[in-house]
């Protein structure tokens, strides 16, 4: 017997399973004629089959998108009972158990839903779990609602259909299109479980210690009893809005003592089921990450129907904010400034598959208070890739051409490395140093760049280059280059 779970996004217990007896191969995917049907947007038609192979199982990835085990993508591997298996870099997760001893650990309403699955047939109705599942909620019996299909009666869920998050299902548009694959949002990668790299803790959104003595890298201030608090969400008394754009908003709180920053959506977009995943997937990034210099995740909440993502608030002043207080930087400090950069990327690019931040200009580089230290903010790029909101790439001069594609590479963070530095020599807005190509009407030209070395230029002119094989491999080929002009 093998049992296939889908679980939770948050917090990651199952919501649905379907136990299969005999069936030697297990189709999962889109289309209605597999065992587990999944309406995703980045699910493929036939996405992934488990195939029996004498008395083991094997997991073998169909899916243009992409099936990942413990965050790398496979091809084909054995099955290892407990093993999670996630469908594209920001799809459903699955969990596969082997054998009878499975099914007694699960709780009763899922194990009165399991049965012995047969392949569904194309009027099949499809099964989905309301919002509660969206907001953290374990959906009841109850709360489980049928989509009815033509052809089928109502209240007769289809065998094999599992609930997939509303954010992750396709609209009706995108049904009528399940005969061909929807390639998968540009979401950026790393995002998904099992994402690996030095000293990272396991699992999703692990809510960090608000006591005092926890660590927490946050700014002490006086007692918010002191000052006017706009709102209460959960145990964070929100003292101020510091930001607000399209999409979302942000909020400086306290919490015990400790300033922090509420990262939501403004009212409009609260609905929006693409740009509520594209909160959580941001919140899944910082969640996996451990560095010093990039926001320290602490919490998500869900207070009154509306997403919160609560992280640490850096002090200090952004390079933007410098050079426009103190002119230009010299050589010898912009170098040194960028080699800071770098080390924040490379620790981003190691992981497997790599974070890319794709946001990469002055206001989101912070040259921390008291301290020599420079802090990478801003990774909220997500929901402008979620959402597919192109018209802002490349129109500030810092954006590679690439920026939202789904096949960048780390290009698209080593790209911006060379405006950002032509800004702090010169103070000049990097837009005048682009020049308009048939391809790009943002293309950055590093001969534009006047009253800096050409050794500098030349290095400008290499992270910037229209074709691929003139680039920088990697994040140390870029700091290498950078200590020679010192």
């Amino acid at each position: 017997m093998i049992t296939l779970l889908l679980l939770h996004p948050l917090k990651r217990n199952p919501v649905q399973s379907w136990s299969f007896e005999s069936e030697p191969v297990i189709r999962i995917g889109r289309s209605t004629d597999n065992h587990v049907i999944l309406y995703s947007a980045v699910v493929s038609r036939h996405h992934v089959e488990l195939r029996q192979a004498g008395n083991n199982w094997e997991i073998v990835n169909l899916g243009t998108n992409g099936t990942y085990l413990d965050g790398k993508r496979i091809t084909k591997v054995p099955v290892v009972d407990g093993a999670i298996i996630r469908l594209a870099r920001s799809g459903p997760n699955i969990q596969i158990r082997l054998g009878a001893e499975a099914l007694k650990e699960l709780p009763e309403h899922l194990t009165s839903d399991s049965q012995s699955a047969q392949r569904v047939d194309h009027n099949a109705t499809v099964t989905e779990v309301t919002d509660a599942f969206r907001e953290g909620e374990q959906p009841k019996p109850t709360e489980i609602r049928d989509q009815q299909v033509k052809g089928e009666p109502e209240g007769s869920p289809a065998p094999g259909t599992i609930p997939v998050p509303p954010h992750l299902r396709l609209s009706s548009d995108e049904k009528s299109r399940s005969t061909t694959d929807i390639p998968e949002p540009a979401i950026v990668s790393g995002f998904g479980e099992g994402s690996k790299s030095p000293g990272l803790s396991s699992g999703l959104f692990p809510r960090r210690s608000m006591s005092k003595n926890s660590g927490i890298r946050g700014s002490s201030s006086p007692s918010a009893m002191q000052e006017q608090v706009l709102k209460t969400v959960g145990l964070y008394k929100v003292l101020n809005v510091v930001g607000q754009g399209n999409i979302g908003i942000t909020y400086l709180a306290e919490r015990d003592g400790q300033r922090l920053i509420l990262k939501s959506l403004n009212s409009k977009w609260l609905t929006h089921h693409k740009a509520q995943a594209a909160l959580e997937v941001e919140a899944e990034t910082l969640s996996q990450l451990d560095h010093p210099n990039i926001p320290e995740f602490v919490d998500f909440v869900v207070a009154e129907g509306r997403p919160y993502l609560v992280i640490e608030r850096i002090e200090g002043e952004s390079l933007a904010q410098q050079v426009a207080t103190t002119g230009p930087f010299v050589l010898a400090q912009a170098i040194a400034t960028m080699l800071k950069l770098c080390e924040i990327l490379s620790y981003l690019h190691e992981f497997v598959p790599p974070v890319f931040h794709r946001n990469i200009e002055p206001v989101n580089l912070i040259q921390r208070k008291d301290s020599d230290d420079l802090a990478l903010i801003g990774f909220g790029a997500v929901k402008a890739l979620v959402l597919e909101r192109k018209g802002w790439v490349g129109s500030n001069g810092y954006a590679a051409p690439d920026q939202l594609s789904i096949a960048a590479s780390g290009q698209v963070d080593l790209y911006a490395i060379a405006p950002t530095l032509a800004y702090l020599l010169t103070g000049k807005n990097p837009v005048t140093f682009c020049s308009r190509t048939p391809d790009n009407p943002y293309q950055f030209n590093a001969d534009a760049v006047s009253g800096v070395p050409a050794e500098v230029r030349t290095v400008l002119k290499k992270l910037t280059h229209p074709n691929a094989e003139m680039h920088y491999p990697s994040v140390d080929a870029v700091s290498d280059a950078l200590r020679s002009l010192l």
